[in-house]
């Protein structure tokens, strides 16, 4: 059901970082997942160059590191230098980047998948024990998973993770195994709390932030508050590299 698999450590997405985990590869491994990251242009294009991927994801388009790119205009173009160097097998990418690549990168559309969760997610709640249930369809397959995370961002995740399990023909119920997964240290982890008959929720969101994890976080405490009649506590870490737009942004 299952084939060993290897990840970058930690957070490891910068040239130094990618050269670190190569060099400690098990090369058992038939699936290597490397998460690269940039603060400047031409950084990905730098390791999608070195690194040579067969296949290229691109999750989201956030309002990140704009003191360098200035908007998300620059975020989109930064993000697309992995569509540069050689060939690969296929990539998945958000619907609205569609036009981008139509402009772009034409020669590659027939080898993009892009991927809309609004309409590939057919139901999506938490449960009374704080489990998140999703229900997805990808092409003709169905399938429902459970998981606790709490956070929507997930979904993107997730759906993600679903078109790369069908695309590599592989079992989509593999993905209900994702209710063994802990969301990382810091990254909307929940602490529940029942103090003088009053439930307590206090969320952990500390690792970093930024106008779109702010959008996710707002969401869940709107979700939790009215779900569970709880009064909600956060911390969450400070936005940074937001440039001109900073003082907007915090307001």
């Amino acid at each position: 059901k299952f084939d060993l698999s290897y990840k970058n450590i930690e957070s490891y997405n910068n040239i130094l970082g990618l050269i670190y985990t190569l060099s400690n590869l098990d090369l058992k491994s038939k699936f290597y997942i490397q998460e690269l990251g940039t603060n400047n242009f031409g950084e990905i294009k730098e390791l999608t160059n070195f690194l040579k991927p067969n296949i290229r994801i691109i999750t989201k388009i956030g309002d990140a590191h704009l003191e360098t790119f200035k908007n998300k205009e620059g975020v989109i173009k930064a993000k697309l230098e992995i569509l540069e160097g050689n060939s690969f097998d296929f990539a998945i990418l958000p619907e609205n980047l569609r036009d981008y690549i139509k402009n772009l990168y034409p020669s590659k559309l027939s080898k993009i998948y892009f991927f809309d969760e609004n309409k590939v997610i057919l139901k999506d709640f938490l449960d009374k024990n704080f489990n998140r249930i999703t229900k997805i369809k990808i092409f003709d397959k169905t399938i429902t998973v459970k998981s606790k995370i709490l956070g929507k961002g997930f979904l993107t995740t997730l759906v993600i993770g679903a078109y790369l399990l069908y695309l590599l023909n592989l079992d989509l119920n593999i993905l209900e195994d994702i209710t063994t997964f802990s969301p990382p240290p810091h990254r909307l982890n929940l602490k529940n709390y029942f103090i003088f008959g009053k439930k307590i929720l206090i969320i952990d969101d500390t690792y970093n932030a930024n106008p779109t994890s702010f959008e996710n976080l707002a969401s869940l405490l709107k979700d939790l508050k009215e779900k569970y009649n709880a009064y909600v506590i956060t911390v969450f870490g400070k936005m940074e590299e937001l440039g001109q737009n900073s003082k907007k942004e915090h307001i």
